[in-house]
Order: structure tokens, then sequence, then C-alpha cells
């Protein structure tokens, strides 16, 4: 075999390789495509079964108009005969038995003619709703069974053995041997027998390297060939030494192609020369690695060199090598489990490898999430128990939605899991044999509900069920939001106005060392305002600032006095007229406990708001000579007690 032949059955298997795994890989997707196509045409199918199944609840409805239209002329005729009845004491009593025998006759014509209507409408209605019904039920199960196969399918595919590409970050060593091949005259340093350049022929090449594959798709290499080529006579050795990198186009658990770079030196390292001879190449190449186990790899390689030309003509020489040869994993990684359908489960683990499911079901698709895999789901799209095969029972009546003509309301088999058919005017559910207002439905409100008829007041507070927002719970009677019909619990007012003082139940909060209020008072500053405009009969008031003995006394009495102004000031913003407030700070000088604990200090801290004229109250005459009250023309006048409930911190 000639050095050409040689290359050629080295260069094929690398093309081939690399022309045909992705091919082989874009079939490897087609199960998890067609599976998505078949569920979505499932899907699709049943959408028309519904849709069927509408068709024939809408003709049921024009049937049952019709019925209605039947009624309405049997009431014509009971009004006709109404009305000659009516008609009769006038005309005389054989004018009156005739007027009654033509209303009774025209009556009983009336109500033939709508129940005649009445059935026919019916039959015509129900005869559809069968038909829509039926044909939706078939296309339904023709969904289901093609979704079934299709996921059965799916369960069946061929899974990979768990294991991803080349491993990273890890070190192997590797070793190759092929040819390397001369295209064009090559200038590498060698001489005839009268001292005249010649160009090297091919020859046989071996070649070691060690490699560090960076990340999944880079890995660096360093390696060292050695050439034993032959330019006139002699048989002279030569080396090459190569950096490259290999950037990777495809990097999967069976095999991996790649596209490499470098430089390198080539070295003419023959004894018989004057100068040794060591020039730089650049090449470029296309590489593949088939994996044997994951720690060896199975590798080829074609490289494109470029290196000095001998031909004038020619700006460089250009060269090929390929080479064929192993790399062995010195470090890296364990294998890392492959993941065919990117759903969290791998592929050992995973029943349906090749399209996405849940870990509930062991990686198989679940689309109503019932925990029965659609392989096995008589009902893929409609979540239920697995004593029903997947499929749901809403109404509980033991017979399949799918089966059921009435899912929602419990039947019997003999209807097709409707209720039979009774007599029931009202359509409250309860027979007209056992409905004391047949005309009137019981509106299940849990009490007597089995008599048939509505109660006004269920829970019996007083409100009338129309207008009750809690129908089935009784009104509080606590004078508080009396009217909704619902129980309640009569909040705790947060101002409380005495005979003394407007009494707040939270404390007033100021920056420390500060008069600025903070925010979170302003909401029951707002109160106050309200209370204050609301309660007229206050002519005026006086705010009190008050401190713990902390700090100097004048500084005290000062920061006291400004909160109290900043208070006042607050309160008229808010709409409060400045004359009816007054404000003044106390300082340390009026605790209400010890300064000597911190609790004490923290109540001493406050705002009272002492109630300085007032109109007469009969309710606060018992208090006149107790509290320093002094009754003056018909005004109560305060003296100025000291507040203890308000605190500022």
């Amino acid at each position: 075999m000639s050095m050409r032949q040689t290359s050629l059955a080295l260069i094929c298997p690398v093309l081939l390789a690399l022309a045909g795994s992705p091919a082989l890989a874009q079939e490897g997707d087609q199960p998890a495509e067609s599976a998505e196509q078949a569920a979505a045409e499932g899907a699709e199918k049943a959408k028309e079964g519904a849709e069927a199944a509408k068709a024939g609840a809408e003709k049921a409805k024009e049937g049952a108009e019709k019925a209605e239209e039947g009624a309405e002329k049997a009431k014509e005729g009971a009004e006709a005969a109404a009305a000659a009845a009516q008609a009769a004491p006038a005309a005389g009593e054989a004018k009156a038995q005739e007027a009654a025998a033509a209303g009774e006759a025209k009556a009983q014509e009336a109500a033939a003619d709508g129940e005649a209507k009445a059935q026919e409408a019916a039959a015509d209605g129900e005869a559809k709703a069968e038909e829509a019904a039926a044909d939706g039920e078939a296309k339904a199960e023709e969904a289901a069974a093609s979704a079934a196969d299709d996921a059965k399918a799916m369960m069946t595919a061929p899974a990979s053995d768990g294991e991803i590409g080349v491993p990273w970050p890890s070190l192997y060593l590797g070793a190759s041997v092929g040819g390397h091949f001369v295209l064009t005259p090559w200038d590498f340093g060698e001489i005839d027998g009268e001292g005249r350049p010649v160009s090297p022929e091919s020859s046989l090449v071996g070649r070691l390297r060690i490699g560090y594959q960076a990340a999944e798709w880079l890995a660096l290499e360093a390696s060292v060939a050695h050439m034993a080529f032959k330019a006139s006579t002699e048989t002279n050795p030569g080396w090459i030494y190569d950096i490259d990198g290999l950037f990777f186009l495809k990097n999967a658990d069976a095999w991996s192609g790649y596209v490499s770079a470098g430089v390198g030196i080539y070295h003419n390292a023959a004894p018989d020369l004057v100068d040794e001879e060591a020039d730089i190449n650049v090449h470029v190449g296309l590489g593949t690695k088939v994996r044997v186990a994951h720690w060896l790899w199975l590798r080829g390689d074609v490289r494109y060199y470029l290196g000095d030309s001998l031909d004038p003509d020619l700006p460089v020489a250009n060269n090929i090598e390929a080479v064929m040869g192993l790399d062995l994993m010195l470090w890296g990684p364990d294998p890392k489990p492959k993941d065919t359908d990117g759903d969290g489960i791998i592929d050992p683990d995973d029943r349906c490898p090749t399209v996405p499911g849940q870990k509930e079901t062991a990686g198989c698709p679940d689309r109503d999430r019932d925990g029965i895999v659609d392989a096995e789901d008589a009902c893929p799209d409609a979540a239920g128990p697995a004593e029903n095969k997947g499929c749901p029972d809403r109404d509980g009546d033991g017979i399949l939605d799918k089966d059921d003509k009435c899912p929602d309301t419990p039947g019997v088999a003999e209807e097709q899991g409707c209720p039979l058919k009774i007599k029931d005017k009202d359509g409250d559910g309860i027979p007209d044999d056992k409905d004391l207002c047949p005309e009137k439905p019981e509106d299940m409100d849990g009490i007597e509900d089995a008599n048939g008829c509505p109660e006004d007041d269920a829970d019996q507070d007083g409100i009338l069920d129309a207008v009750d927002k809690c129908p089935l719970k009784a009104e509080t009677k606590n004078d508080f939001e009396e009217d909704d019909g619902c129980p309640d619990e009569k909040p705790t007012p947060k101002v409380v106005v005495t005979c003394e003082r407007f009494e707040l139940n939270e404390s007033i909060y100021f920056d420390l060392a500060k008069f600025s209020i903070q925010a979170r008072s302003f909401p029951i500053l707002d109160q106050l305002a309200e209370a204050l405009k609301s309660n007229t009969h206050v002519k005026r008031i006086r705010i009190e600032g008050h401190t713990d003995s902390q700090g100097k006394d004048s500084s005290n009495l000062t920061l006291s006095n400004n909160r109290a102004r900043e208070v006042r000031k607050y309160l008229v913003n808010k709409g409060i007229a400045g004359k009816r407030l007054e404000s003044k700070g106390y300082g340390e000088t009026r605790p209400i406990a010890t300064n000597d604990t911190e609790q004490g200090r923290a109540q001493n801290r406050r705002v009272d708001f002492v109630i300085v004229e007032q109109e007469k109250r009969q309710d606060c005459q018992e208090v006149e000579e107790i509290k320093g009250v002094k009754v003056e023309d018909g005004e109560v006048k305060t003296k100025a007690a000291d507040g203890a409930k308000t605190k500022t911190p």
C-alpha cells in the first residue's frame, strides 16, 4: 500500500464519523417530538368531543324552550276559560255555559298542542344530545388511546447509558500513529549528495501528547511527534512540537467532535546536516473522540500544516497529518449522569428518558398530575384516582365523568349518570310528592332542607336572607354594623372622652430628645381630631407635656413645652380651631410613677389632653366636687388635674 493510500484509509473513518454522527443524534431526538405532537393531537380531539357535547346541550335547551312555549299556550287557554267564566253573569246563564264550553275547548286544544310540542322538542333535544355525547365520547376515547400508545412508545424508547461526553476538568495522556503527508515542496533543511536542498517525502509519524480538558467545549494540548523521513537517499529523524486548542462542536455521551488550531515547530535533527533546521508551523484540523470507557477514549485527528516552502512560486508548504490513537484520563471527575429529556431525572432512573416527566412518576409524563403516568391513564387530561384508572368522578356517583352525562350531579347508571327522571317543578332536587313547597325551590341552607321550602331568615336574626350577608350566622346585637347580618365584635375605641379628659389608648411617639412627632403616631392623633370635631360640647382643652427626671430640669421643661406645642400645631392642621386648644409643658414636675425604674420613667413621659371648658353635661354632675369640677352659668370649668393616660416615649 502506498503512502497516499494509507492516508486515505486513515482520513476516511474520521470524516465519516464527523459527518454521520449529527444525523444520528438528530434521528434520536425524534421520539420526543413525535410524542409531543401525538399529545397535542389527542388534546385537540378531546376538545372536539367536548364541543360536540356542548352542541347537544344547546339542542336540548332549544327543546326546553319549545316546551315552555307550549305551556304558555296552555296558560292562554286557561285564561280564556277564566274570562269566559267572568263574563257569564252579565250574559245570562245560557251564554255563560256557551262561553265556558268555548273557553274549556280552547284550553284543552292549547294544552294538547303545547304538550305535543314539548314532547317533540324534548325528544329531539334528547336524541341530539345523546348523538353529540356519543360522538364526543368516541373522539375522546380515540384521543386517549392515541396518547396512551405514544406514551408507551416513550416508555420503551432506548435510553442512553447515563454518561455525558469527555469529562471536565480533567487531565489526560495520549498516543497516536499515522502519516505526515507532504503535498508541496517543503524546505526542511535536507540536501542531496551535491549539496542542493531537496524536499522530504511523506513519512510515518508517532505522536505523544498531554492535555487538559478545561471546559465542556475547550481542551488545551501539548504534543511531540517523531518522523522518519527520506529526502534523497538517507532516512533522517525529524520532530514536531505542537501546542493546540481543541474546540468541541459536540460533546455527547458516546462521541465528541471538535476543531483544532495551534502553532508548533518543525525540527530537523538529521546528523548529516551542517546546521539543524527549526521552522515554525501553523496548523488547523478536525477530530473526533469515541468513548470506550469513561477513562479511555479512541481518537482520530486530521491536521493541515503550513511550513516553509522550497518552491519560490509558493509562499508556504502544505502538509497533512492523519493519525489514530487513544487518550487515557489521568485525573478528572466521576462520570456525570445523562438526562436526555432535561426533566431532572437521570436516564438510568428515568422510565421515559426521551420525554420530560415528573419525579413522582419516575420520569414519565403525567399531564393531569394525578400520579398515574399517561401510558396507564385512561383519562390522561383529567385527574382521577387510581381505582378509576385515572379518570375523575366529580359527583361521586360511581360513574366516571367520561361516561357520565351529568358529571356534576349524582345520578344512576340507568340514566347514564343523571338523576332519575322525577317530577320536580321547582328544580330543587326534592320530588314534588315530598316537597311541601313544590313551586318554590329549597334554599339548601342546612335548615330543614328536606321539606323543600326555603327559609326567609335562616339564622333567625331578624334580617331577611335576601339582604343578610351571613344568612347562616346570626347578627351580634352590639350596636355595631347591625344591618349586615353578620356576627361581629365591637372594636374598642382608641379615643375615649370622659368628663375630665380625652384618653388615648396608644402612646404618642417623638424622636429621641426632640419634639418632632413620629409618623406612627399620626393615626391616633387623627382619631383625636375626629373626636374633638364630634364632641362639640367641649369648648377648650389643654395639651400637657410631661417628661421623666433624666436630664436638666430646664431642658425637660423646654422639651415638654415644645412637644405639647407640636401636638397642638398638628391638631390645628387637622381642622381644630386654635381657640379650642392650649398647650403647656410641665417638664418633670408632675410624675405619676417613680423615676427610679425604666418602667416608671416610661409612664412619666406622656402627653395629656385635659378638658378645661365644656357645656354642662348631666352625666358629669356626679363628679362636681370629687373631681374638682365647678359649674358656672351653665358651663363646666375643670381644674387643671394631672393626666396619666397618654404616654410619650
